[in-house]
Parts: structure tokens; sequence; C-alpha cells
């Protein structure tokens, strides 16, 4: 047998042909199924490019903010939570409305604000579409990814010719408070991965720091719960249940658009919502402690 490093999931575990062998447990089987979806790409990889340089548990990332998202996805995963850095094209989509504002909030010096910018994927797309007198504040609890954030800000030019329009701050989303509210806001967490009372504080937060006209943009990925329903047991499908129903109250009629990411890994709804009238979300006393995309 080759000494390849990379993983495979065998009933739920993960087994890693590797120097260092990582025990699979039923405690990490949700990081095991993201990289199962990684799998056939990595082995695709390992069969095409002979004398392939190390894998990082059957990946090989070629950029550093994209390294930097797999170890935080695999050493912090209730912190991280999404299983990938989101792609170009749902990037662009959650910032459909910095770069096309609607009427109500198409005034100039916009406040917008993005929850769980991660490595800054949605963030890039963000910062491209700014006007002149925008001003940004990014949310960002794990420490690791702010300085990634602020590194990016201090050293590549798309990103330093905005810096002094953009606040970075570490702390989770229901512990924020604001001088004002957003015009706009982004999110990139994913919503699915968490408990129903952390997605109710996720929600009633964005609630709060919306103006009344703003628009709130978030992602989840496409038939995640009702995959996740089919190989859970009964206290998982509950939860799933619960947090449907708060994103269903959420929604409402308030959804402005919906546009499916298929290109996207995995593929992903981008869900934008007007703020009319500030809804009650039950529960609302979450940790939202994650980081998104």
């Amino acid at each position: 047998m080759h000494r390849q490093r990379a993983g495979f999931l065998y009933n739920r575990h993960l087994v890693v042909i590797t120097d260092n062998w990582c025990p699979g447990t039923n405690e990490v089987w949700t990081r095991c199924l993201a990289f199962r979806v990684l799998r056939f790409a990595v082995y695709i990889e390992l069969r095409c490019v002979p004398g392939h340089p190390e894998f990082f548990i059957g990946a090989k990332v070629g950029q550093s903010g994209a390294r930097l998202f797999l170890s935080q996805f695999w050493n912090q995963y209730h912190t991280t939570g999404a299983i990938w850095p989101s792609g170009q094209a749902l990037a662009r989509e959650l910032a459909y409305y910095v770069a096309n504002p609607r009427e109500a909030s198409a005034v100039a010096g916009r406040k917008i604000l993005e929850v769980g910018p991660g490595t800054g994927t949605v963030t890039r797309a963000i910062l491209a579409a700014l006007q002149p007198t925008d001003q940004v504040t990014l949310v960002e609890i794990n420490p690791e990814f702010a300085n990634h954030l602020r590194e990016r800000l201090r050293t590549e030019p798309d990103w330093q010719r905005v810096a002094e329009r953009v606040t970075i701050r570490t702390e989770a989303i229901q512990d924020f408070a604001a001088d004002d509210q957003f015009d706009v806001i982004v999110s990139g967490l994913p919503l699915n991965n968490f408990s129903i009372a952390t997605v109710e504080a996720i929600l009633a937060g964005l609630d709060r720091l919306a103006k009344p006209g703003a628009t709130v943009s978030f992602f989840e990925y496409i038939a995640i719960r009702h995959f996740k329903a089919v190989v859970s047991g009964s206290a998982e499908r509950a939860r799933l249940r619960g947090v449907a129903a708060a994103l269903e109250k959420f929604l409402g009629k308030r959804e402005l658009r919906r546009r499916a990411i298929v290109g996207n890994m995995p593929p992903a709804w981008a869900h934008h919502v007007q703020r009319g009238e500030q809804i009650e979300i039950a529960g609302a006393t979450g940790t939202a402690s994650a980081s998104g995309v």
C-alpha cells in the first residue's frame, strides 16, 4: 500500500493513510463528512499529479487562506462551522446588495456589516463593490481569522485602498453592541450547523442590527437538513426541525431574492431579506460563537 497522505470514510470514521494516524470517533463524523465531499477531487489530484506534495487530511490547498480555514475547521469545528471557504460565485451573490443597493439603503455613507467573514472570500467581494463613503464592520469571533483579515488589509493592494474604512471586531454577534444600525448586512455563518438556540440568537442579532428597509443576506447549503436527517438520530432530527422553523420564520414574506449557487462546494442557497418590522424569534439566547465563509 502506498503511503499517500489522504483520507477516506469507513462507517462514519475517518481513516487516514499517513505517517500520523488520526483515530476516527463518532464525535468527529461531521468533520469527516466534509472531507468526504473533498475526496473525489483530492484522489483525482493524487492520480494525475505524480510526486504531489504533502496533503492536509486528504486535501492539498494552494492558498494560505484556505489552508488556515481547513486547519481552523479541523481544530475548532464548533467555532468555524462551514466546511470550506465560499466560492467566488457565492461570494458575489452574498454581496449582491452591496453592489446593487435597493432604494431604502441607497444612501451616501452606507454602514455595511459582515458577520463571520472567516478568511475573507465574501469580504473581498464586498470591498470591491463599496461606494466611496461606505463604512464596513467585520465581526469575527475566531482570533486567527481576525488576524488574517487584518493582515490582508495591511498587505493586499485591493484591501489597502479601503482599509481606513474597515473595522474588525473579534466577538460573537450576540455580544456585538453597535452605535447604530446597518444598511446592508451579510452573514457567512452556516446556520444549519448550530443549535436551535444559537440560530435563534444569530437571527435575532441580525434583525436587531438592521435598519428598517435594510437588506440581510445569508446562505445555507442546499438540502443539507434533509441529508443530515437521513443519517442522524432523533435528537439531531429534532434540532434540524427547530433550525428550519427559525429560518422559515425569519424569511417569512420578507425574502427579496433567492439564488441557487450549484457550483459552490457544497452547493448553496443565497437568501436576501428586507428588514421590515422587527420580529420576535423564539429563544434568541444561544451562543453564536461561529465563523463563516
